[in-house]
C-alpha cells in the first residue's frame, strides 16, 4: 500500500510538471507567433516605406531631369521645324508640276505649250535643287522625330512605377537608357563609357535606373565643386567573377572626407548646402543595392576623386 501511494504521488508530480511545461510551451508559442506576426507587419511596413522613399526620390529626380530633357527636345525640334518650313516652300512647285500632269492627262496642254510650262517650272522653281534636297530633308525630319520619341519614352519609362517588379533584364540596357536620360546634363563633361555585354539579372529596372542616376548626379556635383577645368566621369560595366557583375561610377571631383565616409549612406545626411540636397540620394541607392542582394563600395581621396563600385549577384 505504501508503494502504491508513493507511485501515485510521483505520478501526480510528474503530471503536474508535464502540464506546467505544456502550459508554458503553449504560452511561449502564442507569444512567439504574436511576435512573428508583428515582425511580418513591420517588415511589410518597412518595404512599403522604402517603396515610397524610392518613388519620392524618383519624382525629385524627374524635376532635376526636366531641364536637361527640355534642352534635348529643343535640338531635334529645331531642325524638324526648319525642315518643315523648307518642305512647305517646296509644296508650291510640286503642286504646279502635278497640275501640269493633270492638264496633260486631260489633253488641255500639249506640244510647245507643255514644253514651255515644264521648262518654266523647272528653271523658275529650281526643281533640281528640290530633287537633291528633298530626300535629306525627309530623312533628317524622321530622324528628329525618332530622337524625340526616344527621349519621351525614356522619360516615361523612368517615371512609371509599374516597372518596379522583379524580372529578368539587361543591365547593359538599363545603364544605356539611364545615360540617355542624363545626356543633356552631362554635356561638357568628359564621359567615358565602357559597357560590356553581361548576363541578364533578376532586378527592378526602375529602381536600378534611379540608383545609377543618383550616382551620376552625385559624381556631376563632385566634379562641379572641384572647379577643375578637366571634368571627368567614367561609367564601367563588366563581368566580375563567376558569381557577380561589376558596375562602377568614377569622377575626378573633390573627393570625400574620411570622416564623412562612414555616414555616406545615412538617410538625410548630406554635405550639400541647405536647399540643394535631400540627403536621400545615396541612402536610396544603398537600399536599392541591398534589395538586389548586391554590395556597394566607395573609394575616395580628397582632391582626386571618388569611385562607387556595385557588385550584383548573377543568381538570387
Amino acid at each position: 500500500m505504501s508503494e502504491y501511494n508513493d507511485y501515485k504521488k510521483a505520478y501526480l508530480r510528474e503530471r503536474r510538471a508535464r502540464d506546467e511545461v505544456e502550459s508554458l510551451l503553449e504560452e511561449k508559442t502564442r507569444a512567439l507567433y504574436s511576435a512573428n506576426q508583428t515582425l511580418e507587419r513591420q517588415l511589410a511596413q518597412l518595404k512599403n516605406q522604402q517603396a515610397v522613399l524610392i518613388n519620392n526620390e524618383r519624382m525629385a529626380t524627374l524635376g532635376t531631369l526636366s531641364a536637361g530633357v527640355a534642352h534635348e527636345l529643343n535640338n531635334p525640334l529645331a531642325y524638324v521645324a526648319g525642315n518643315l518650313e523648307s518642305l512647305n516652300y517646296y509644296i508650291s512647285p510640286i503642286l504646279q508640276l502635278l497640275e501640269t500632269v493633270k492638264l496633260l492627262e486631260q489633253n488641255e496642254l500639249r506640244g510647245e505649250q507643255l514644253e514651255a510650262r515644264l521648262i518654266d517650272i523647272y528653271l523658275r522653281q529650281r526643281i533640281d535643287e528640290i530633287t537633291n534636297d528633298l530626300p535629306d530633308l525627309v530623312h533628317d525630319t524622321l530622324h528628329g522625330c525618332e530622337r524625340i520619341k526616344t527621349i519621351v519614352n525614356d522619360l516615361m519609362n523612368f517615371s512609371r512605377s509599374n516597372n518596379d517588379s522583379f524580372g529578368r533584364a539587361s543591365l547593359k540596357s538599363i545603364v544605356e537608357d539611364t545615360l540617355r536620360l542624363l545626356h543633356g546634363q552631362l554635356k561638357g563633361y568628359e564621359l567615358t563609357v565602357a559597357v560590356e555585354d553581361v548576363p541578364n539579372i533578376y532586378c527592378k529596372e526602375g529602381a536600378l535606373k534611379q540608383a545609377i542616376i543618383n550616382l551620376l548626379v552625385n559624381a556631376k556635383y563632385a566634379v562641379d565643386m572641384s572647379h577643375k577645368s578637366h571634368k571627368s566621369i567614367e561609367v564601367l560595366l563588366a563581368p566580375g567573377n563567376d558569381q557577380d557583375i561589376i558596375l562602377s561610377v568614377s569622377d575626378n571631383g573633390i573627393g570625400i572626407d574620411a570622416d564623412v565616409l562612414p555616414r555616406l549612406f545615412d538617410p538625410f545626411f548630406t554635405t550639400k548646402p541647405v536647399g540643394e540636397g535631400t540627403g536621400m540620394g545615396l541612402a536610396v541607392t544603398h537600399a536599392i543595392v541591398k534589395e538586389h542582394k548586391g554590395k556597394i563600395d566607395v573609394q575616395s581621396q580628397e582632391g582626386v576623386g571618388s569611385q562607387f563600385t556595385i557588385s550584383f549577384p548573377l543568381e538570387q
